[in-house]
């Protein structure tokens, strides 16, 4: 389906269930090429779509540190989502300015992935090595509080 229909569900979900926090981790298919007017395009309709609710720069130079905020503080600021990014995003020129990891985060709001979130993907169909795998990478970063960590129990 279309990318904006998705992002309606996200946000219908949100209106209804105002409590709920998500995160929004948006990454490029291998292999599908974007121009640079469709990456502004993807970022703008996110943008608007997500607006105020959504952690800003501000915010993680102020109240939200990773590793230390909590859902209590993120509902007291009415932030509902965390837009990540993926870093093939990163270096297109648009209108004669460069989208660069910075300029990204500083226009749209949006942060890269990898630097926000641990989400690892094990590569297995084996149900007993995908749990050993979640829990030895949880033992290895768990007093890493400068990411998320989310635990892939995707089958």
């Amino acid at each position: 389906g279309k990318f904006s229909a998705v992002l309606d569900d996200i946000t219908r979900f949100i209106s209804e269930n105002p409590g709920e926090f998500l995160f929004l981790d948006v990454v490029v298919e291998y292999g599908r090429e974007m121009s640079e007017e469709q990456r502004v395009h993807l970022f703008d309709t996110i943008q608007t779509a997500c607006g105020p609710n959504m952690i800003t720069t501000e915010d993680k130079k102020s109240w939200c540190k990773y590793g230390k905020v909590t859902l209590g503080e993120l509902f007291r600021h009415e932030k509902n989502y965390l837009i990540l990014v993926h870093e093939r995003f990163f270096g297109f020129r648009h209108d004669g300015v460069v989208h660069d990891e910075d300029h990204i985060k500083e226009k749209y709001n949006f942060f890269r992935s990898n630097r926000a979130l641990r989400n690892k993907w094990h590569n297995t169909t084996d149900l007993d090595q995908l749990l050993k795998s979640n829990e030895q990478d949880l033992e290895e970063y768990e007093n890493k509080r400068t990411v998320f960590h989310n635990a892939s129990y995707v089958f």
